[in-house]
């Protein structure tokens, strides 16, 4: 029964620890801010563009 307990103690760990890194990614790519205008070949800004990134 030891081995069972320290097993479910183990995984409850390894979850907070993946849970806790997928909650600082994501505040870290929240934070990035991406600037700049997008343009034609002749060099007009185009209206209403949309990036992904």
């Amino acid at each position: 029964m030891k081995h069972r307990h320290n097993t479910a103690r183990n995984l409850k760990g390894l979850f907070c620890t993946l849970f806790l890194g997928l909650i600082s990614a994501a505040f870290m790519t929240a934070a990035a801010q991406v600037t700049g205008t997008v343009t034609d070949t002749d060099g007009e800004p185009l209206t209403g563009a949309t990036i992904i990134v």
